[in-house]
């Protein structure tokens, strides 16, 4: 784990660097806060990884639960799909990307620039009302954020260090040593 430390920080970072001017958006508090946040993200991701690597001895079956798992905390991430039918939406509760991408929100909603209404057509209540601009927490309750960032965070941690803590007890206990 710390021999890959030094990857798992550059490539998130770089990856930010890129693609958060790009975005159009420059607010450097802000985006420090995404690098924390992606970080974070990165490492729970690193360490279910380890965990199906740990579990999985046979590398395909290993890949073959990785991309499961991948394609689940996605879906149910709340940016690829938004109309999931309500027997399924307890899935978001354990999805990772749930998570990270809430925090993102209310990082990327509550410290940057107000964005304007739309000039027809707004389905927001502030735009309605009469206001130019749309109330941050009326986005946000759209988008599904119902935690505050700390308590999106802890959990991400929690996802984090119970992960590794399986993965050490698999490779303590099931794997042992001929």
């Amino acid at each position: 784990m710390v021999g890959e430390l030094p990857l798992t920080i550059a490539l998130p970072t770089f990856y930010l660097l890129i693609s958060y001017p790009m975005m159009g958006y420059y607010s450097v508090p802000a985006a420090l806060k995404t690098l924390v946040i992606l970080l974070i993200g990165t490492l729970v991701g690193q360490s279910f990884g380890l965990l199906i690597g740990a579990v999985c001895e046979d590398l395909q079956r290993g890949i073959t639960i990785a991309a499961i798992f991948t394609f689940f905390t996605q879906l149910f991430g709340g940016y690829l799909a938004s109309c999931i039918p309500p027997w399924l939406t307890w899935a978001k509760y354990l999805s990772i990307v749930h998570y990270t991408f809430q925090d993102m929100n209310i990082v990327e909603f509550t410290h940057d620039n107000p964005i304007n209404c739309s000039a027809s057509n707004s389905r927001f209540r502030s735009c309605i009302g009469g206001q130019t601009t749309i109330d941050v927490n009326e986005i946000l309750e759209e988008s599904g954020c119902n935690l505050p960032l700390w308590a999106n965070s802890a959990i991400l941690i929690g996802f984090m260090i119970i992960t590794r803590l399986l993965t050490y007890l698999v490779l303590r206990f099931l794997h042992r040593p001929k």
